[in-house]
């Protein structure tokens, strides 16, 4: 199991891929990142804003990681919903970060 290390919000210097639903995110995004060390390893994820918030209400389910592009597979119209609601906010001048 890995150990996370830094666990922030960052605006991108180049074009990320976001781990939980794999939406491409252009440079000047804020997406959070996520590193993390596994057996010696060292690695970064990034997380849009409707993958950090479905993470953050599952965090009692099991603690066995997020497979890539597991959050909006495992039930897309959750995160269809969930981006919907980010995007209002954001209207509203208080969120960002929903993949193009």
């Amino acid at each position: 199991m890995a150990d996370t290390v830094r666990n922030n919000m960052v605006v991108t210097r180049k074009p990320h891929t976001c781990w939980g639903c794999l939406g491409v995110f252009p440079a000047g995004s804020s997406l959070m990142a996520c590193t993390a060390a596994d057996g010696g390893r060292i690695a970064t994820t990034y997380w849009c804003a409707v993958c950090d918030e479905i993470w953050q209400e599952d965090q009692n389910g099991p603690d066995d990681g997020v497979m890539e592009g597991e959050i909006k597979n495992r039930d897309e119209k959750h995160w269809q919903e969930v981006s919907k609601n980010i995007s209002e906010r954001a209207c509203h001048g208080k969120e960002s970060a929903t993949p193009d």
